[in-house]
């Protein structure tokens, strides 16, 4: 018997097959535009199917754990897809296509809001008319938290130190402060659009902005949303690229600048979470850029040089494309925050969740 997980992205499907023993049989990457279910369909697939997980962002209050999943949990999905417009709709796209293609087989949903399901209400709740925030559920969701969960233990099965700072850097940004692996803060809010500089994302952004848009441009606050998810972030401030790599190459003001208020963003909120985890032990990268941008890793590092925090720049260089699972020091000996960087794995806390869920 074997397992599997679809992991349907904004522009790519990651699917993996795993055995009984949770070791990897088959993984396939595959960039999409928006055709998933054609994507999916021209995959070979094991007969001996025991489980499918699939990633889902966006579970709001109800969905803190891995759920199978029913057509009413469908519709509910369905609903939240307004808040993660981005996200949901990829993964419902893949759970009907499998669905369609193993109709026995148990169809398990792993959400990403889950590792932030317990933030304190200071943290989850924003400073609005209460009746508001309870009849709309407007609140705190954090997201990729199953990236973060996963750099969490994956650093705590061979260390003690309890007060973590986890960087998931890639297409999508975000940061948790962490204590006893339990998500005390998180950037990402009500929304993935929230937090931190990102490819095509604003992150934070004073809300009158939006209405001042809306007057000056003409436009719908649809149309402005849709402009800060995708025309802004590191695209939108280099005026050239959404990629990190291509913009570090680049020599002109705007991808300089790009590259100075994502790194100054992150630097703000590890002042933050620094108060809030009252000191920190240990900063994990993980993500497109923090596992492969030994370049950013260490402007972040110089940023913090302040709080002696001491990069070892020979690792830090020769520590890229790290393997799924593998985690690397990349800072000195002495240095007061620890630095790591952890290669992802998402699919591989996805089947354990799977696993776990079908044995009860």
């Amino acid at each position: 018997m074997t397992f599997l997980v679809v992991n349907c992205g904004t522009s790519s499907i990651k699917i993996t097959i795993f055995d009984e023993g949770l070791k990897r049989i088959k993984e396939e990457h595959l960039n999409v535009s928006s055709d998933y279910p054609s994507a999916i369909m021209k995959m070979e697939f094991p007969t001996s199917l025991k489980g499918i997980g699939h990633r889902v962002v966006h579970g709001g209050e109800r969905y803190i754990d891995a759920t199978l999943i029913t057509p009413a949990i469908e519709k509910d999905l369905q609903e939240l897809s307004k808040l993660a417009p981005l996200h949901n709709p990829p993964a419902l796209s893949g759970i009907d296509t499998m669905q369609k293609l193993f109709p026995h087989v148990p169809q398990i949903a792993v959400f990403d809001t889950a590792f932030h399901a317990h933030l304190p209400p200071k943290a989850a709740y924003y400073p609005i008319p209460w009746e508001l925030s309870q009849k709309h559920k407007i609140k705190r969701y954090g997201f990729h938290g199953i990236a973060h969960a996963f750099s969490w233990k994956t650093y705590s099965r061979a260390n003690d130190k309890q007060r973590v700072i986890t960087l998931h850097l890639g297409s999508g940004c975000s940061m948790t402060a962490i204590r006893s692996g339990v998500s005390l803060d998180t950037t990402m809010g009500f929304t993935p659009l929230d937090g931190l500089m990102m490819a095509t994302r604003s992150g934070e952004i004073d809300p009158a902005v939006v209405a001042y848009l809306c007057e000056k441009e003409g436009k719908t606050p649809d149309e402005i949303i849709s402009l800060l998810n995708h025309r802004s972030g590191l695209h939108g401030v280099s005026e050239a690229s959404a990629d990190m790599e291509k913009i570090l190459a680049l020599d002109t003001p705007q991808a300089k600048l790009a590259v100075e208020m994502f790194v100054y963003h992150i630097q703000k909120k590890i002042g933050a979470f620094l108060a809030v985890l009252e000191g920190v032990d240990v900063l994990i990268f993980s993500g497109g850029i923090g596992e492969n941008s030994w370049d950013i890793r260490q402007k972040i590092a110089q940023s913090l040089s302040w709080y002696d925090v001491a990069l070892d720049e020979k690792k830090n260089r020769a520590c890229v494309h790290p393997s799924p699972g593998e985690i690397q020091c990349i800072s000195k000996a002495g240095s007061k925050i620890a630095l790591y960087v952890v290669g992802s794995d998402e699919n591989q806390l996805i089947v354990e969740e799977v696993q776990l869920l079908l044995s009860k």
